[in-house]
């Protein structure tokens, strides 16, 4: 059986009131719709609950906690989630298809956090400054192809008791041997700054370089400490 109810006047409220303690409830065999009509009849929202499903047609959809604060507000431009923390426990984690905003991501005490794009490029970009810390355990850092470091205006700095380079080719001077252009000594000063100088030289630094080493060594930091 079918039951409607209708106001011929769009000016009317729809109120369902019971008895106190006392539940309200509303049964359907089939489907339950509520429709909201504009001062021209026009439908402006739509709920409807049927077989297993809530489908809610409308222009905003926002959620309150009992004090009045925002939890959830949703429109056709953005969404906004007010609550403290936003957990998501499906093994598949979360999909993005475009860029998202956020001044923290981290993961839940012993849990990986893991950022990836199968497919395409990850680029994470702040205007200051950007941090990457683990408080446990590694960090680690892969890619097919070259992973470039790169400063446009400042220094890199390598602070660690060790730093260690594997996989490096090692050069085996034959009596046959001749000096190429453009390869270089590594060297390195007490503070740990990085310089080339001639291969057929010692490591002896120039102004420039004693100039820069000076001006590190009275930082507060350290560019490396190999041990």
């Amino acid at each position: 059986m079918l039951i409607t109810v209708t106001f011929t006047s769009l000016k009317h409220d729809l109120n369902f009131n019971t008895l106190v303690d006392q539940p309200l409830r509303i049964e359907s065999a089939r489907n339950i719709t509520i429709h909201t009509r504009n001062s021209k009849g026009k439908i402006t929202s739509r709920l409807n609950l049927g077989d297993g499903r809530l489908d809610l047609v409308t222009s905003q959809f926002t959620i309150r906690k009992s004090t009045g604060e925002l939890l959830l507000k949703a429109d056709g431009k953005e969404v906004i989630m007010a609550a403290d923390k936003m957990r998501v426990t499906g093994k598949g984690g979360v999909t993005f298809s475009g860029s998202i905003q956020t001044p923290i991501i981290k993961s839940e005490p012993s849990r990986q956090l893991k950022l990836e794009s199968p497919t395409r490029t990850l680029r994470v970009q702040a205007p200051e400054g950007i941090g990457i810390e683990s408080k446990t355990s590694d960090i680690s850092a892969t890619c097919l192809k070259d992973l470039k470091l790169q400063s446009k205006e400042g220094r890199i700095w390598l602070d660690s008791e060790q730093i260690l380079f594997r996989n490096l080719r090692t050069a085996l001077p034959t009596s046959r041997g001749r000096s190429y252009h453009g390869i270089y000594a590594m060297c390195s000063c007490e503070n740990g700054r990085l310089f080339l100088s001639s291969p057929e030289g010692h490591c002896q630094a120039d102004e420039e370089i004693k100039e820069n080493y000076n001006r590190a060594s009275s930082s507060k930091e350290v560019v490396s400490q190999v041990a």
